[in-house]
């Protein structure tokens, strides 16, 4: 008998990954919500959340957190707007919550960061461990 074991039943697949994620990409500048996500992939709230969780390991807003952080840091280094500017363009209206959820996703704030010529270079303290990924996927727990 072929059927799919629970660990199998209970995560979401490939696709929905996908489509949360291109989700995410295109809103990244708004507050969004655990029901617009779950609705992205036709799942109730509940059923996404502890889905979500089961298979990537962290929560639908961590990874929404993390994901709208990594586009800042992203364009801190590419472009020359403010902090301010940033901080909107990723959904943060109120500048000290972004630079403390920068600071601690990243372990650097926010300022700290400028690209500079060709290579990019932390002013002041450097962070105590950041790792660098140019995208953030969510991990599938097996």
């Amino acid at each position: 008998m072929n059927t799919p074991s629970h660990r199998t039943v209970y995560r979401l697949s490939k696709q929905q990954l996908e489509r949360i994620d291109e989700f995410v990409e295109s809103r990244i500048a708004r507050n969004i919500r655990i029901a617009e996500l779950s609705s992205a992939i036709k799942m109730s709230p509940s059923h996404f959340s502890h889905r979500f969780k089961r298979t990537t390991g962290i929560s639908p807003h961590a990874f929404v957190t993390k994901r709208k952080i990594l586009k800042a840091e992203q364009l801190l280094r590419q472009t020359s707007c403010t902090l301010e500017e940033i901080a909107g363009k990723v959904g943060y209206s109120n500048l000290g919550h972004f630079r403390r959820q920068f600071r601690k996703s990243l372990g650097y704030a926010p300022g700290n960061l400028r690209e500079v010529g060709a290579g990019n270079v932390l002013r002041g303290s450097a962070p105590k461990a950041v790792v660098k990924v140019n995208t953030y996927r969510p991990a599938v727990k097996d």
